[in-house]
């Protein structure tokens, strides 16, 4: 007797199915069944024939074809084996495959690469090539035997879909208190090249390493007698020194903080910025501008350097760490690369 459910043959007799233990007595069945519901229209039923073609097929293969050499193993449905997919490799390691240490490895490695680099291009192609493998090992454990190529076709569909929104909602859920990004400025304590993560709208408190966004100033001077036109945009990073209402002081290459010598002190990047002194106004926080003005190409004599007597009257160096707080981006938390030199803040 063929069960109705999931098309095993059954001894006669049987009541029922010896596979999915759906009832075979004839006194269940509706001579009369119910029109298809709009969700039958919206999924096809070659949908749900491949479903349990691979759900079933796929214990037959586990238990029936799967040799180890230690123990055999299934994957039997429960919740733990669910969960186990979600680590590319986990349920070949379960089973005690010798290749599973490869599986395993290779997606722990890619998943660290993606993280450590993320906000790069490399971080991408790491985080795609982790998207890959993950689907790859799924497809692994359930094609362990002959499979025509519609349903591998159709079953690839699926697990693509499904690692998708994992993969989305991970990144969304991770994206919406932290974001990755990486530096190309020079600073204290982060250098060209540096990837970094802020908390995006976190508290900040003066000693922190702080994102922020300068907007966009054009400073438009003259050097050597060629025109130059230095732009300020994006986002930096930097140490708060102050909030509002403190009096902030740059003299003798050093920062004076109410009068007071700030406990931390800028790199050699703030020695060109002339001295300074003000009161940080309301609604702003005071940001040591470090690298502001880098070395750059004049395009006539070499590299030169821009220094305060090139400024412009209305531009004055120090009043550039003035953040309005609506420009802070959040609290700068970790450094992932370079590799050795990776630290919390």
């Amino acid at each position: 007797m063929q069960c109705p459910s999931c098309d095993f043959n059954n001894m006669p007799g049987m009541k029922r199915c010896g596979r999915c233990q759906a009832t075979l007595s004839l006194d269940k069945i509706d001579v009369n069944p119910p029109r298809a519901s709009k969700w039958g229209k919206v999924f096809p039923s070659w949908l749900t024939s491949t479903f349990n073609r691979i759900r079933f097929g796929a214990v037959d293969a586990a238990n029936d074809a799967l040799r180890t050499g230690q123990k055999e193993f299934g994957f039997r449905w429960t919740l733990g084996d669910y969960l186990s997919l979600l680590v590319g490799g986990l349920q070949q390691r379960l089973r005690g495959e010798s290749a599973g240490w490869f599986w395993l490895g290779g997606w722990i490695l890619l998943l660290f690469l993606s993280t450590s680099l993320a906000g790069t291009e490399l971080g991408s192609v790491c985080l795609g090539l982790l998207f890959a493998l993950h689907a790859i090992s799924i497809a692994d454990i359930f094609f362990r035997r002959e499979e025509d190529w519609g349903t591998r076709v159709r079953f690839m569909g699926v697990v693509a879909i499904a690692l998708g929104v994992i993969y989305a909602g991970t990144i969304r859920t991770i994206g919406a208190f932290a974001t990755p990004i990486r530096f190309n400025g020079q600073t204290t304590d982060i250098n060209p090249g540096d990837v970094v993560w802020y908390a995006d709208n976190s508290q900040t408190e003066i000693g922190q390493l702080v994102a922020y966004n300068v907007g966009r100033v054009d400073v438009n001077l003259r050097i050597q007698n060629a025109p130059v036109v230095f732009r300020i945009e994006g986002t930096r990073f930097g140490r708060q020194v102050a909030e509002a209402g403190q009096v902030v002081a740059w003299r003798n290459k050093t920062l004076y903080v109410d009068n007071q010598q700030f406990g931390w002190q800028p790199s050699e990047s703030m020695d060109h910025v002339a001295e300074f002194e003000f009161r940080v106004e309301a609604g702003h926080i005071f940001v040591a501008p470090e690298g502001i003005f880098p070395e750059f190409e004049t395009g006539i004599q070499g590299v030169a350097r821009l220094r305060p007597a090139n400024l412009p009257n209305n531009i004055h160096v120090g009043r550039v760490g003035l953040v309005p707080k609506d420009r802070i981006l959040g609290r700068v938390f970790l450094r992932s690369f370079p590799w050795n030199a990776v630290r919390l803040y």
